[in-house]
Parts: C-alpha cells; sequence; structure tokens
C-alpha cells in the first residue's frame, strides 16, 4: 500500500520539496486463527489466549489432543503445542499432519514434555542428558536479538519476571543469534535458551522451554497495574510465527518502463529486515 502525505503550499515558503513523503506498508497478515492445543488444561493455556487476543487481528481457539481431527489443521494459521508430544501421548498423527502442512508453530515445553520426541521436531534444538526433573529458570535478554524489537518498557518488566519452570539437561545446537531470552539459573548466566527460534527457511518455528507464563502474566499486573510487557512478547512472538513469508527482502522498480537518452534514471528500492 503506497501512502502520500501532501501539505497544502504557503505563498512564502522557500522550497515545496520537504510538503511531500511517500510511504509504504506491506501488508502481511490479516486476521489469522491460532489452534492452542495440549493434553490438558493448564493456567498457561488460558493466559496466552488472552495474550495474543490482546492484538485483535489474532483469534485463539483452544483444543486438547482427545477428540481433536487433524484434518481441521488447515484452518489456522499457526499451531501453539502445550508440552506436546508427552511422554504418555506422541501425538504422531498431530505432528505428522502438521508436518506435511508446513505449519509455523510454537512449542510450549514443560514437565509434561517427551523430550525424545521433542528432539525429533526439527526446531534446531537438542536436550541431552536430561532428567525427569526441572530447573528455576529466570529470563535473560539477548542484546543481539534483531529478528525483531520489544519496547524498553518490556524488556525491564521481562528483567524481574519469576523463573519458569524449564527442562533439566544439556541443550546443544542452538543458533545464538535466534535466541531471544536465555534461562539464568540462580545466579547464574547460562547460554542456554529460554525462548528461541529455528532458523529453519520452509516454515517458522519458536520453542519456549518453559512452563508457567501464567506467573510472568499475574506479575506484570501485580508490578504495572496491566499486562502490556507479557502482551507484547507473545503477541509479537506470535506475529513473528504466522507472518506470511516474503523472502524479497530487497524490492527495486524503475520509474517507468522506457527512459530517453538524456534523462536521469530513477529506481525506488525497499529493504526490509525479517
Amino acid at each position: 500500500q503506497h501512502y502520500v502525505v501532501q501539505l497544502s503550499h504557503l505563498s512564502n515558503e522557500v522550497s515545496y520539496v520537504n510538503n511531500r513523503k511517500d510511504f509504504f506498508i506491506d501488508v502481511l497478515d490479516g486476521r489469522n486463527k491460532v489452534l492452542l492445543i495440549g493434553p490438558a488444561p493448564h493456567p498457561d493455556m488460558a493466559a496466552i489466549k488472552q495474550a495474543t487476543e490482546s492484538n485483535q487481528n489474532y483469534e485463539v481457539v483452544i483444543a486438547y489432543t482427545k477428540g481433536f481431527n487433524a484434518a481441521e489443521l488447515k484452518k489456522y494459521n499457526l499451531v501453539i503445542l502445550h508440552q506436546l508430544p508427552t511422554f504418555e501421548n506422541p501425538a504422531e498423527y498431530l505432528m505428522e499432519r502438521i508436518d506435511a502442512e508446513k505449519l509455523p508453530f510454537l512449542s510450549i515445553v514443560g514437565a509434561q514434555t517427551g523430550i525424545p520426541a521433542f528432539n525429533q521436531m526439527g526446531t534446531g534444538i537438542n536436550i541431552s542428558n536430561y532428567r525427569y526433573n526441572v530447573n528455576d529458570a529466570l529470563p535473560l535478554i539477548n542484546d543481539g536479538f534483531a529478528l525483531f524489537t520489544l519496547s524498553d518498557e518490556t524488556k525491564a518488566t521481562l528483567r524481574v519476571m519469576p523463573p519458569l519452570k524449564t527442562p533439566f539437561g544439556n541443550y546443544n545446537s542452538v543458533a545464538a543469534a535466534n535466541t531471544m531470552l536465555y534461562q539464568q539459573i540462580g545466579a547464574v548466566k547460562t547460554q542456554q535458551p529460554l525462548l528461541y527460534f529455528s532458523p529453519n527457511t520452509e516454515r517458522r518455528m519458536g520453542v519456549l522451554l518453559g512452563e508457567g507464563f501464567w506467573r510472568w502474566r499475574l506479575h506484570n499486573f501485580e508490578r504495572n497495574k496491566n499486562h502490556t510487557a507479557v502482551d507484547e512478547l507473545m503477541t509479537k512472538t506470535v506475529q513473528y510465527l504466522s507472518a506470511k513469508n516474503d523472502t524479497r527482502k530487497f524490492r527495486v522498480n524503475a520509474q517507468k518502463n522506457i527512459f530517453n537518452e538524456n534523462e536521469r534514471v530513477v529506481f525506488d528500492a525497499q529493504v526490509y529486515n525479517e
């Protein structure tokens, strides 16, 4: 969408050149449907739904694996997997259909997550030497993360959030540039990811390696009397993952098709980040 802002001319202006400004808005996503599916009810699911739907462009449908028809996945632009697959329920039919549809997804890893099955999901993270217990991990912001940005107010709030429950183990094959939040275990600042985005080019994938998001939303309200910071984190995560992937980062167009030999040739160009 090409927009032009044009100011009216005054008789005593030295130049009219700076009275006009052209700008472009590239609309990549309209109202999107998000499927939030898990093995059983969990307070995180309600908190994620509320945070995501704070942006009116997103509608979140909560479902559970029992009785869910995987053929309905085609209705959705993004899937949020809450602690799926589990040890008891690998949900193979669901995972296979998500892969077949090339659907982007956000995986929430928690105490019920089946780590061997999670390691097969191709997110770029592999957890080895895992045990059936969890760590309390505080969020540690990666200043080098550049896939999208958060406000300074949100970053300040995230630095004082309570810990999430994360799987105990060694985290391997992680691209640092795609990690938004690292884990801080007590006073130890680690390089283990807490919120991570896969560099996979076919579809977008994200992983939140901890449960307890509902505590973040409550803490946000207790501290600031609003949910702004946590809602921004979740809505921008969902927006990034569900955005239609236009791979043309550098776009050039000539102002017209035929130029005279003594005429100045001008091109319009637009450059986009991720």
